[in-house]
């Protein structure tokens, strides 16, 4: 595109990347409550119905604010000349860099859950009371 990324971009970019994050590890910690936590609390009732649709409303509308502004900033900006300074987004780095970048971001965005429910499930096996 040939314009220059400055730190208000950054933070946009910096927040649409927490942003997804932080609603899965909501709906995590919403779901362990419910699920395991508090043998006989009621989940239908109008506190986790109304924490589960703010959750629901984060993760999939909440999203696009960032990412409009982001292109917002971007339109106002003028197309600068690449010089020495420039990253090329053309080779083979670019995409290394880009596909890796992805990966681990993910892999530490899934990580936590998938490693934790066994774990959690385990300890409850042994320690919570017998419901039959």
């Amino acid at each position: 595109m040939g314009k220059p990324i400055g730190p208000p971009e950054m933070k946009l970019i910096s927040l649409y990347a927490l942003l997804g994050p932080v609603t899965i590890l909501l709906l995590t910690a919403l779901a362990a409550v419910t699920a395991w936590g508090l043998v006989g609390l009621t989940t239908n009732n109008p506190w986790y119905n109304t924490l589960g649709g703010i959750v629901i409303l984060i993760g999939c509308f909440f999203m696009i604010v960032p990412v409009m502004a982001l292109a917002g900033s971007l339109v106002q900006k003028q197309a600068v000349a690449h010089n020495a300074g420039s990253f090329p987004v053309t080779g083979i780095t670019f995409v290394v860099l880009v596909v890796s970048t992805v990966l681990i971001v993910g892999a530490l965005t899934f990580f936590p859950a998938l490693a934790l429910s066994p774990i959690v499930g385990h300890i409850l096996m042994h320690t919570a009371p017998t419901v039959f």
